[in-house]
């Protein structure tokens, strides 16, 4: 079975007929179709005008029950997703499952990280991929940044020695994955 991955807003499913029927599942919520509000509405104002006929028709009340049994809700309607995930579908009910795995970056990967440590040659970064843990420890090389004078060239100890001026513990940096280090790290 192939799984569809939906996003917040689009349309999941459309019901016009009784036949069509769904259930609205969890990461889910139902919308009338555009322009179906009002013919809903001029329809329910028809069938209180119409029980209130037949009341006064029957002024000598026969104690009888008159109720009409029409059901406007289910026809007309847009099955929206207002999460993002993947539908999941068990009979009528339909539902959007959100993935609850934790990001592992691959080479190419953009991500965005906090500079946590300074040592003699790259910078100590923290990822948080791991949600409630400290997780996701990468570094970043003296060799992996442009400098401020935007030269290509060697570095120099100079270099090395005033990387704090460059970036600081604390900074926010965004970066591109270039290798990755086994289960441990990011580089």
């Amino acid at each position: 079975m192939s799984s569809h991955v939906v996003i917040p807003g689009q349309i999941i499913a459309t019901m016009t007929t009784e036949e069509e029927s769904f259930l609205r599942g969890h990461g889910t919520y139902i919308e009338q179709m555009e322009g179906d509000e009002a013919n809903a509405n001029s329809a329910a104002s028809n069938i209180q005008m119409n029980n209130q006929d037949r009341d006064d028709d029957n002024d000598g009340g026969d104690g009888g029950d008159h109720s009409l049994n029409i059901n406007l809700a289910p026809n007309n309607q847009h099955l929206i997703s207002s999460t993002t995930g993947t539908i999941t579908r068990t009979n009528k009910l339909i539902q959007v499952i959100q993935p609850n795995g934790s990001f592992a970056p691959q080479t190419g990967d953009p991500i965005v990280g906090r500079i946590t440590s300074i040592t003699s040659t790259k910078w100590g970064v923290s990822l948080n991929l791991i949600h409630g843990k400290s997780g996701g420890a990468a570094s970043l090389p003296l060799t992996g940044i442009n400098l401020p004078d935007g030269m290509q060239r060697m570095r120099t100890s100079a270099d090395a020695l005033s990387m704090r001026e460059v970036l600081k513990e604390g900074d926010l940096i965004s970066a591109e994955v270039r290798m990755v280090q086994g289960q441990s790290g990011v580089g």
